[in-house]
């Protein structure tokens, strides 16, 4: 199916039902509908159809999310924007796929003569809320446009999305997700999570990212998406309880920043079906920690942009046994394979790893990327013997649930030792004076590399490095141990809340002459 085709089920099911809250204001099937035809309309007579690419740059809200949807109808291109990334990201990512259109809104107009001058390839700019004069107004541009059918072809293989990815390790890559990754994507989605017609989705973290995807699955079903502009910890909490919110998502570090909020133990969480975490790896007692709060409803996905965020899904039947306890063992996987997705263990030589063995996830899926747009190099780097390769290494145990170590890149050579951070973080996170933990190689003249922390503490918590280093020694040993740890007030973050390794260590291997 179009990706279009999704929206269009919701609105035949629910025409007067809300898709879009925001602010208190409403928006119904049929008012999206008739809005994002017109944009799509618009876009045919000034000349754009099928596989031009527009590019949306606004924070969340419905007028931003429509006009995504006014590119699918046209039969264009999405290309995510999200407009917190610095405005070099914006240019390389827009002037590697060749953006043509650019809808925009005013708070983001004074970027603009930069982003026009770095990418040649921008013909339209449109301002979604007020004038500009870069462009035409939205209402203006839609004037005279109608509310026609566009036919567009079927075929699997089509490019629906081009999401820029790889801007935090480099230069950024498109990642060109056709037709079949949606359809399996949003199968999966419906599948083995709670999305229906009485789904109120909360989307608080940037729907140019998951949060937009798992919006797709909601208005297929014919349910409603409430818009919050940002991460507000105390509004999340007290809006899933007056618009009885059914589903929501956040990353990690979105999710423990809720959770650390004084009135969150008798916060009026009951409506919640699935409280969905993707993004990265949470730590095993900061998930149990959550789970327990929330009760069963807890839900950790793992999936890359290059193969749609469902790869694996841990659902609360896998975190709660018979009796309603909490299953602690389960609590460092990111679940089993879904329902459309293959996922396995290999070695360096392209060899299956049996249960318990370390490796690289591989996966096979209709879930999987196209390619890297016009880099036929990347695409094959990660596509070799026969499995798509995440970069990043795991195990699988005897029931087929996937604990992720790390990513490959991260892991830390150190005396000729391999060792991976992510155990070391997580074991760190477990001391009650630590918030939140990085751990990275440094260079040193006898080890190679040395094994550095960089601590972010509690609110008021005291702690000396050597007490650290000494804590890490008695569970983990001395090679994996830090030898060093920083105490930072806060840790690099992208505007999605990933954490910036390359960041951390540039500071540490500036001037080394290596990076390894």
């Amino acid at each position: 199916m179009n990706l279009i085709e999704h929206f269009d089920r919701g609105v035949l099911a629910n025409p007067d039902k809300p898709v879009f809250i925001f602010d208190g204001t409403e928006t119904t099937y049929a008012q999206a509908a008739d809005q994002n035809s017109r944009i799509a309309n618009a876009l045919r007579n000034n000349g754009f159809g099928l596989g031009d690419k527009c590019a949306v740059m606004s924070d969340n809200n419905p007028l931003a999310f429509n006009a995504c949807l006014g590119i699918l109808r046209a039969g264009c291109i999405w290309l995510p924007v999200n407009a917190k990334n610095a405005v070099q990201a914006h240019c390389d990512f827009l002037g590697l796929v060749e953006a043509q259109v650019l809808f925009f809104t005013k708070a983001y107009e004074g970027i603009l003569d930069r982003i026009k001058a770095e990418v040649p390839s921008l013909k339209l700019l449109v301002c979604l809320d007020d004038n500009s004069d870069h462009g035409p107004t939205l209402a203006e541009f839609i004037k005279d446009a109608g509310t026609d059918p566009i036919a567009l072809p079927w075929d699997d293989e089509r490019a629906q999305v081009i999401a820029g990815t790889g801007g935090t390790t480099g230069k950024p890559k498109g990642v060109v997700m056709p037709c079949r990754s949606w359809d399996c994507f949003i199968a999966n989605m419906l599948s083995t999570l709670t999305f229906d017609a009485d789904t109120v989705y909360l989307a608080a973290a940037p729907m140019t990212h998951a949060a937009g995807a798992y919006a797709f699955p909601v208005m297929t079903m014919g349910g409603t998406i409430l818009f919050h502009d940002g991460i507000n910890p105390q509004l999340f909490i007290s809006d899933i309880a007056k618009y009885g919110v059914t589903e929501t998502f956040l990353p990690p570090t979105a999710t423990l920043a809720i959770m650390a909020q004084p009135n969150v133990a008798e916060a009026d969480f009951s409506s919640l079906r699935s409280f969905i975490s993707t993004g990265a790896p949470m730590a095993p007692d900061r998930a149990r920690e959550v789970a327990e709060l929330l009760g069963p409803v807890w839900v950790q996905l793992y999936g890359q942009t290059e193969a749609l965020a469902i790869l694996t899904v841990l659902t609360p039947a896998d975190c709660y046994d018979a009796n309603g306890t909490l299953r602690a063992d389960r609590m460092d996987t990111v679940g089993r394979a879904s329902p459309f997705a293959k996922v396995a263990i290999m070695d360096e030589d392209g060899n299956i790893l049996p249960a318990g063995e370390k490796g690289e996830i591989v996966c096979r899926s209709a879930l999987v990327m196209s390619e890297y747009y016009q880099n036929p190099e990347a695409t094959a780097e990660v596509s070799t013997h026969g499995w798509h390769h995440t970069g990043d290494v795991g195990t699988l145990d005897d029931h087929g649930y996937l604990r992720i170590l790390d990513r490959t890149k991260d892991m830390i050579i150190t005396g000729g030792l391999n060792v991976f951070p992510s155990e070391i973080e997580n074991w760190l996170m477990q001391h009650p004076a630590v918030h939140e933990a990085a751990v990275i190689g440094v260079p040193d003249d006898k080890w190679g590399e040395a094994v550095k922390a960089v601590v972010q503490l509690k609110a008021g918590a005291e702690i000396s490095a050597d007490d650290l280093i000494a804590y890490c020694k008695g569970e983990l040993g001395s090679v994996k141990s830090p030898k060093t740890v920083d105490f930072v007030d806060t840790l690099p973050k992208s505007p999605v809340g990933k954490l910036l390794k390359k960041d951390l260590r540039q500071q540490y291997w500036e001037g080394a002459g290596r990076q390894i």
